[in-house]
C-alpha cells in the first residue's frame, strides 16, 4: 500500500550491532509531522534495544568470569537466592578448593593456572553430570556446586578425586582438591553470600584428613557465627576503648611482698560473659587489629599506674608486647610519648615478650628492645625454656630478666626433670646476671622450693589471682594488714 511506510534504524557496533525496522501501517497518508514523530518513536525504540542489549551485557559480566568463561560467584549467589525454602532444605553447596595455588601461579604463571583451573572445572563437571549440578568459580581457586541432597554423591567424590593428574604445557601436575560439604539446611537464616562465605570458613578452620573431604555440620555454624560475632564485638570494643586491664601480683620471695604486678588484658561482653584472652587475642591477630589492641591495653595500663600511685602503691607494672608491636618502626615513640603523656618513669614498666617472638625476628625486635632498655624500661622475656634457641640467643637477647614458663614450676614436688631444668635456668640466669621470676606457683611447697633455690620472685594463684583494680586495691590493705600481724 502507498501509505505503508519504513523505517531503518541500527545499533552501534558495541551494542552487538543488531539491526531493526519499523514498519507502519495507516490508512491515511503520512503526514511530514507524523513522519518526524515516527522518527522520534523510532529512535526512542532503538534506545530501549541499545540499554536492554547493554544490561544483558552487563548482566554477563557481573555473572561470568571473563578470563574463564564460566558462572561466577554473583551467579552462584544469586542461584541461593532465587531458592525457596523448600528448596533449600533439599540442596547441599559442595567446595572444591585447590591447595598451594598461590604457589603454582607463582612458579608456573597466570595463563597455566587458568588452563588448570578449566581443566579442574571439567573434571568436576565429569564427575558430577549425573546429578545435574550448578557450579561456578567462586574465588580464583575454587569452584563451588550446588547438588541435590537426595543423591549419594560419595562415588562421584571418590571418581573426582582419582581425577586430579593432569598435563599442562608437557608438565605433569599433580593436584590436591580439599572438598567441602555444607547442607544448606544447616544455614537457613544466612544470606546466600554468608553461606558461601561459611563453607569457605569452615574448610580453612578444618583439620583434613587423608581423604581431604569434609562435612560442615551445625556445630560448625555455630562455632563460626559465634567467631563473626566476637570479631565484630571486638572491634566495637577495641573502638569504644571498653576493654579491661587485671593485674596478676608478683612476690618477692625473700619478703613475701608484692615487688610488681603483670598486666593482663581481660574482655567482658555485654551480657557479662569474659572471653578468653588467647582467644580474643588471636582474633585480634586475624583480623588484623593487633596493634590498636595492645595500644588500647597500654593506655589502660598507664591509667591503672596512677590510680595505684594515688593509693600510696608505687610498684611497677609488666606488659606485653606482640612481634607485631616490636617490629613496627613507630610502635617505640608511640609507648614513648603515651608515658611521657602520662607523666610516668619508664622504670614503673616492664616489657614482656616470648622467647618465641624474640627469635622471629631477631634483627628488628633486638633493635627494638635495646631502645626500650636504653629508656629505662626493664625488659623480661616470658616463657622461657619452652622455645628452640634458649642457649643460642640468650646473652643477644636484650633483657633485664628471665621468666620460668609454668610449665616447669607444675607438679614441681614430684617431677625431678622439672626441677633439674629450673636450677639450670636459675645458674644460666645467675651467669648473665639476669633476674627470675617464677610463673605459676600454686602452692607452698613450690614457693618454698624456689625461694631456696635462689629464684627472687614468683606469682601465681598461690599468691593471688589476676584482680581488677578496685579487688587489688582491697588486696594490697588486707595483705599489709596480714604481714603486719
Amino acid at each position: 500500500s502507498k501509505h505503508h511506510s519504513v523505517f531503518f534504524f541500527f545499533e552501534t557496533p558495541d551494542q552487538q550491532g543488531a539491526d531493526y525496522i519499523t514498519i507502519v501501517k495507516s490508512d491515511n497518508p503520512i503526514s511530514e509531522q507524523n513522519e518526524y514523530l515516527l522518527k522520534v518513536f523510532s529512535e526512542n525504540v532503538s534506545t530501549g534495544f541499545a540499554n536492554i542489549s547493554l544490561l544483558n551485557r552487563l548482566t554477563e559480566l557481573a555473572y561470568t568470569d571473563v578470563s574463564l568463561n564460566l558462572q561466577n560467584r554473583n551467579w552462584l549467589t544469586r542461584e541461593i537466592k532465587n531458592m525457596n525454602a523448600q528448596e533449600r532444605l533439599k540442596t547441599r553447596l559442595v567446595i572444591f578448593d585447590i591447595y598451594q595455588f598461590d604457589e603454582k601461579a607463582f612458579t608456573f604463571g597466570h595463563e597455566f593456572c587458568n588452563k588448570l583451573m578449566k581443566l579442574v572445572y571439567q573434571s568436576i563437571v565429569d564427575s558430577f553430570t549425573r546429578y545435574d549440578p550448578r557450579i561456578a568459580l567462586i574465588s580464583n581457586k575454587a569452584f563451588g556446586m550446588l547438588v541435590s541432597v537426595d543423591f549419594d554423591i560419595s562415588d562421584a567424590v571418590s571418581y573426582f578425586q582419582n581425577k586430579q593428574k593432569f598435563e599442562i604445557e608437557q608438565v605433569k601436575q599433580y593436584i590436591d582438591v580439599r572438598i567441602l560439604e555444607l547442607k544448606l539446611n544447616v544455614a537457613l537464616n544466612l544470606t546466600p553470600e554468608k553461606v558461601i562465605s561459611l563453607a569457605e570458613s569452615s574448610l580453612n578452620s578444618s583439620q583434613l584428613n587423608q581423604t581431604k573431604y569434609i562435612q560442615h555440620t551445625e556445630e560448625k555454624t555455630d562455632q563460626i557465627t559465634r567467631r563473626y560475632e566476637l570479631m565484630a564485638e571486638l572491634r566495637t570494643a577495641i573502638g569504644n576503648k571498653s576493654l579491661q586491664v587485671a593485674l596478676q601480683p608478683k612476690i618477692s620471695l625473700s619478703t613475701l611482698k608484692p615487688a610488681g604486678f603483670e598486666a593482663l588484658a581481660r574482655w567482658q561482653r555485654a551480657d557479662g560473659s569474659f572471653v578468653r584472652p588467647d582467644e580474643f587475642i588471636e582474633l585480634a591477630e586475624t583480623a588484623g587489629l593487633i596493634n590498636e589492641l595492645d595500644h588500647v591495653i597500654f593506655e589502660k595500663i598507664l591509667e591503672t599506674i596512677n590510680q595505684l600511685k594515688e593509693q600510696g602503691c608505687n610498684l611497677p607494672v609488666a606488659f606485653n608486647a606482640s612481634s607485631y608491636d616490636l617490629v613496627e618502626p613507630s610502635y617505640f615513640e608511640q609507648i614513648k610519648t603515651k608515658i611521657e603523656e602520662y607523666n610516668i618513669l619508664p622504670s614503673m614498666l616492664e616489657l614482656e615478650v616470648t622467647e618465641t617472638q624474640a627469635i622471629s625476628n631477631y634483627n628488628l625486635i633486638k633493635e627494638a628492645l635495646e631502645r626500650f632498655i636504653a629508656l629505662g624500661m626493664k625488659v623480661s622475656i616470658d616463657d622461657f625454656g619452652t622455645g628452640y634457641s634458649s642457649l643460642a640467643h640468650i646473652n643477644e637477647i636484650p633483657s633485664t630478666s628471665i621468666k620460668i614458663d609454668r610449665y616447669f614450676v607444675s607438679d614441681l614436688e614430684f617431677n625431678d626433670n622439672n626441677q633439674y631444668m629450673i636450677k639450670m635456668i636459675l645458674s644460666l640466669a645467675n651467669q648473665f646476671n639476669f633476674s627470675v621470676i617464677a610463673e605459676g606457683v600454686e602452692n607452698e611447697f613450690e614457693a618454698q622450693w624456689l625461694h631456696q633455690q635462689g629464684c627472687e620472685t614468683a606469682q601465681g594463684y598461690y599468691f593471688s589471682k589476676p584482680l581488677f583494680l578496685k579487688d587489688l586495691i582491697v588486696w594490697l590493705k588486707q595483705f599489709e594488714v596480714s604481714k603486719n600481724e
